[in-house]
């Protein structure tokens, strides 16, 4: 199956735009913000928190947060939707299926050990500060070329948000502030897998509060204010009524795949908000992005360039075409599974040159299965590729990453 040529200009076109991003990352964004929180509320259900007409157990974010920032509707969970792979996801740019009871670090590196290496920061100037014991697995991965040395300071227990928020606020008090500082709300989660509905929803509405306090002493700080995006969102939701209900999740319902994000600071537009679907690795990305960090392949995120004051002066993600909804694993080291929106007939494989390395056709089918092999069934090299799944009325493309 040969690529048109059109196709191959839009590849050549992408390759080029990609190339000038990752070398002019640093001097476009010198100027941004230098200071990120990322504030990850565990497990809120989309029916209680902001898909909920009226919003009413979330008041803060409703009638403050979202009008003074920027608000994305159709923000998913990247692939399973639990506790540790979602927070992994958000944190390393890539879908993270690992152990969900805190015995196994992400395979890719933080936003934490980027940061720490590329710009030689102190573990004083990267924190993580969760109401969990296992967010401890978090602070840094099994990368070979990033890990231990490159950790970011970490406070993590059982215990409630307010306590959570207290630890979070002292932590940005400190002077310098943290460069990057990610805090993990745990109690709507835990009240959920309590059964506690009525302390589930209080739960809702206390972190809602939270999350206002946190804007409000960011913008008060002589320091942080006017220096710093502010990042919310999720790591999974909960099922829904009609798969078993608010108390566990874990699955690909709507209950559990559907998340929040709110951002908002001096990068971010205000009072903005796109329907364009995006998901937890966009927000490693987009603030690599924002902090000037040169993304290799090891991500599979998006920058997110409708809610970004300044954003990249070419789109690849636009230049190139729209991505799967699914690629799992990916990263991946063998097999990755592929699963397109409706039926397709064929699956191209194109290395980061753009050529196609591999094709195959087969009946009408949603889901693909690519081995990370050529056309002569040898094993390809590590690295960036694009697959290609095309169908009768449309082709959707999703960036794979293959790892040695």
């Amino acid at each position: 199956m040969n690529q048109p040529p059109s196709c191959s200009r839009r590849l050549f076109l992408f390759l080029l735009a990609a190339i000038f991003v990752l070398v002019a990352g640093n001097a476009a964004n010198a100027a941004n913000a230098p200071y990120t929180v990322i504030a990850i509320v565990d497990g809120p259900r989309g029916s209680e928190f902001l898909e909920e007409p009226g919003r009413p157990h979330c008041p803060t974010l409703d009638g403050v947060l979202i009008p003074g920032g920027s608000f994305l509707p159709n923000f998913l969970a990247a692939g399973e939707t639990k506790t540790l792979p979602g927070h992994a996801a958000i944190l390393t740019g890539c879908e993270q299926p690992l152990a969900n009871d805190g015995t196994e670090r992400p395979s890719q590196p933080t936003l934490f050990e980027k940061l720490r290496k590329e710009k030689g920061l102190p573990i004083t100037q990267t924190w993580l500060v969760g109401g969990k014991d296992k967010f401890l697995a978090l602070g840094y991965s099994t990368h070979p070329d990033y890990g231990a040395a490159y950790q970011a300071s970490t406070n993590a227990t059982l215990r409630d948000d307010v306590s959570t928020y207290g630890v979070a606020t002292q932590v940005l008090a400190q002077s310098p502030p943290p460069t990057l500082t990610v805090i993990a709300f745990s109690s709507v989660d835990l009240l959920g897998h309590a059964g506690d509905w009525p302390g589930y929803l209080s739960a809702i509405t206390v972190v809602d509060s939270l999350l206002g306090e946190l804007w409000s002493f960011i913008e008060s700080d002589p320091v942080l204010g006017g220096n710093t995006n502010l990042f919310i969102t999720s790591d999974h939701g909960r099922h829904l009524d009609s798969v078993g209900g608010f108390q566990e999740h874990g699955d690909t319902c709507d209950g559990c795949r559907r998340l929040p994000f709110v951002a908002l600071g001096p990068d971010i537009k205000s009072g903005a908000s796109s329907t364009k679907i995006r998901r937890q690795e966009d927000v490693e990305t987009t603030v690599a992005y924002l902090m000037g960090l040169i993304q290799g392949p090891i991500t599979s995120g998006f920058v997110m360039s409708e809610i970004l004051v300044n954003p990249p002066v070419v789109s690849t993600e636009d230049t190139y075409g729209p991505r799967l909804p699914v690629a799992q694993p990916n990263p991946f080291r063998f097999t990755t599974r592929l699963v397109a929106s409706q039926p397709m007939t064929s699956m191209e494989v194109f290395d980061i040159r753009g050529g196609q390395i591999y094709a195959v056709e087969k009946a009408p089918s949603r889901s693909w299965v690519w081995s990370g092999t050529s056309f002569s069934g040898a094993a390809v090299g590590a690295g960036l590729y694009w697959v290609r799944l095309n169908g009768p009325e449309s082709n959707q493309i999703v960036r794979v990453t293959l790892l040695p």
